[in-house]
């Protein structure tokens, strides 16, 4: 297995450490790719494994200026599976081609720290979707709070084209709209900003009349398909999906996604020959950069400054 060293960024957790008997050590790893050390060959040692999704959204979105959310799986989502990076022989599973024969679209969202997720129990794989996805919102009433010049704040109340809401969990994201994340600072300085931010039960937006001049106006643009709002489920939906078996490699098995964009976070528990012991505590690395510049040679290579190689 490998060294447990925390986070280490894209590469996330090397390992950690877990033995079910002496005989059949078992390990956890995760991160975006990762290796997973001193592992057996055979389709029965990979116990489990889960990729995560994730939802990103570049710049803060108005009406007229919306910024679309990426997810995992936009542009393709495959599995690499292989005993190291540069390996000729390995697994290439099509995640996303799987989970639209199921009926999924093949994307996998998150919102709130809540996401979708692809999941392996070591002989089966299933989709968990607990991202709902709207094309529009059904208005069925307007209500004005506060006026500021041309600015109005008001509560729109209805509900989502597609899956219930959950009650639980508030926050959504939406091409149009931003989440101010603030409910105490000026809310006139938050133009098209999620005030109070339920789909479920009414969410609070100041916007422009100038813009807007009407409230039809504003509940056609709200309404409009090309508006587009990501929430939590009230249900998760499961799919089956038709993947093979994942094999692993004698000495090491390396895992990562080729996800064109928004690259997922995955975990995975594994049978293996030996589980080396993690450090658990002093310090295990020093490095500070210096002497270093994106133009040199070695610019990958820190020097270790704790004593410890």
């Amino acid at each position: 297995m490998m060294n447990g060293l925390g986070n280490l960024g894209h590469l996330g957790k090397l390992g950690h450490a877990s033995t079910s008997g002496t005989n059949h050590p078992e390990v956890e790893a995760s991160g975006r790719a990762f290796p997973i050390w001193n592992t057996k060959p055979g389709d029965d040692k990979l116990l489990s494994l889960s990729i995560h999704g994730l939802t990103e959204q570049i710049g803060t979105p108005t009406p007229a200026n919306p910024v679309p959310m990426r997810s995992v799986g936009d542009r393709g989502l495959y599995l690499s599976v292989m005993q190291d990076k540069a390996g000729s022989d390995y697994q290439l599973l099509n995640i996303k081609e799987a989970m639209k024969k199921a009926g999924h679209d093949g994307i996998l969202r998150s919102v709130n720290s809540i996401y979708d997720e692809v999941v392996y129990n070591g002989k089966e794989w299933k989709l968990i979707q607990r991202i709902g996805v709207s094309t529009g919102f059904t208005v069925t009433s307007i209500s004005t709070l506060n006026s500021n010049g041309d600015l109005r704040e008001v509560l729109i109340r209805g509900s989502v084209k597609g899956t219930q809401v959950t009650p639980d969990i508030s926050v959504f994201y939406s091409n149009k709209f931003y989440y101010t994340g603030d409910s105490t600072s000026n809310k006139w300085n938050k133009v098209y900003g999620v005030w109070t931010n339920s789909l479920r039960y009414g969410f609070t937006v100041v916007y422009d009349i100038t813009d807007y001049p009407t409230e039809e106006a504003l509940k056609a643009m709200i309404e409009d398909e090309s508006t587009i709002y990501y929430y939590v489920l009230f249900t998760p939906a499961e799919y089956s999906l038709d993947l093979p078996a994942i094999t692993t490699y004698d000495e090491q098995t390396y895992f990562a996604s080729n996800a064109a964009e928004v690259k997922p976070r995955m975990i995975a528990r594994c049978k293996v020959s030996k589980a080396l012991d993690y450090i658990r505590e002093g310090l295990i690395g020093y490095y500070t950069g210096r002497g270093r510049s994106n133009t040199d040679e070695n610019k990958n290579i820190l020097p270790d400054l704790s004593g410890n190689g």
